[in-house]
C-alpha cells in the first residue's frame, strides 16, 4: 500500500499543493460571545484528514483522487469540496 501511494504521490505532484494529515480531536466552536469545547459530534469518526489538490476543474481533481490507493477500500469515501477564492 505504501508503494501504492508513493506512486500515486509522484505522478500527481502538480496536482497536490498539501499531503494535509489527521485531525487531532482538540477543537473549539467559536461564536461571538463564546468559546466552548467542541467538536459536538464525533468528528473523528466523520473526518479522518485532509489534503489539498489543484486541477482546472471538478472533474479533474476527480480523476486524480480516483487513481489514489486511498479509495481501494470499498468502506472509505472522500469527499471533495472547493475552496473559493476572492
Amino acid at each position: 500500500m505504501y508503494a501504492k501511494y508513493q506512486a500515486w504521490q509522484s505522478k500527481f505532484a502538480k496536482n497536490i499543493l498539501d499531503m494535509g494529515g489527521a485531525l487531532s480531536g482538540a477543537a473549539a466552536v467559536v461564536t461571538n460571545d463564546s468559546v466552548k469545547d467542541g467538536p459536538f459530534i464525533e468528528l473523528k469518526e466523520v473526518v479522518g484528514g485532509y489534503m489539498l489538490l489543484s486541477g482546472e476543474n471538478l472533474d479533474e481533481v476527480v480523476k486524480v483522487i480516483q487513481q489514489s490507493p486511498m479509495v481501494e477500500n470499498p468502506r472509505t469515501s472522500l469527499e471533495i469540496r472547493e475552496i473559493s477564492t476572492p
